[in-house]
């Protein structure tokens, strides 16, 4: 198995293939059996979104999905994948969902336009990684804010997987994964733990707690994965490191100006 499906359940992957009839069906069976609902109270189910009505999607995505429990779900990888972190990390998709609905309504009644919030919010969605530090996160934080590539993934190799746990979120980013190539970049958050994780059941409810209105796409760190050991077999060189164009310098403050 390749390891950006770490923390998935066997049975929930194996829905990824089945004929899209039959993946509804087996999803919303696991959502039912999970208890699955929005902040608002109503059941989660995906629904084919070509059975729903333009006028039921003029609300907008997340808003519909907040009021009504029904995801709108369409044939395609991506959506599939959608599915498969709703159910494998429901609270904190739940938490996401809460937050665009409400930022949403605010930004109507004042006539702004998506705001800071939102943006972070659809990183996180889309692109999200969650890194599970067993040891302090500082020393990591600080590899990542100052793209020190070569401590990152030569010196400190041996911490991943052990004392640095990747895990992928954002349904976007899976899907790139499926047809991997080296400028792949996610957005990180690392979570403090105390013992390895196994499962998105035991990272869940500490991502929930990470997510709200103070969120912004600055407190993620980017990281080019398929620098990650393991993930491609070209990495065992050292010189996989020396493309700057993927694993790039840290722009001095005058090169931001």
């Amino acid at each position: 198995m390749q390891p950006w499906w770490s923390g998935f359940a066997p049975e929930l992957l194996g829905l990824l293939d089945e004929p899209f009839e039959l993946f509804l069906e087996k999803a919303n069976g696991f959502a039912r059996a999970r208890g699955l609902n929005t902040s608002q109270g109503h059941a989660l189910q995906f629904v084919a979104q070509e059975a729903l009505s333009d006028e039921s999607l003029a609300k907008g995505y997340e808003a519909f999905i907040a009021q009504t429990g029904d995801v709108p779900t369409r044939d395609l990888r991506h959506d599939r994948l959608n599915a498969l972190v709703w159910l494998s990390a429901s609270r904190s998709k739940r938490r996401l969902n809460a937050l665009h609905d409400r930022a949403l309504h605010e930004a109507r009644r004042a006539g702004a336009g998506r705001g800071a919030l939102r943006d972070a919010l659809t990183l996180v969605d889309e692109n999200l990684m969650v890194i599970a530090c067993q040891a302090e996160d500082h020393e990591l934080r600080t590899l990542l804010e100052n793209h020190n590539w070569q401590a990152v993934f030569g010196e400190f190799r041996n911490a991943w997987g052990r004392q640095w746990q990747p895990f992928v979120f954002g349904h976007a980013l899976l899907e790139k994964l499926n047809a991997p190539f080296k400028a792949i970049t996610a957005h990180c958050l690392l979570l403090g733990v105390e013992k390895a994780i196994a499962s998105w059941q035991e990272l869940d409810e500490m991502l929930c707690k990470q997510l709200g209105p103070q969120l912004r796409s600055s407190q993620l760190l980017a990281l080019p994965v398929m620098g990650l050991p393991g993930w491609c077999e070209e990495n065992a060189s050292p010189e996989f490191y020396f493309d700057t164009k993927v694993f790039r310098p840290k722009r001095r403050p005058q090169e931001e100006a």
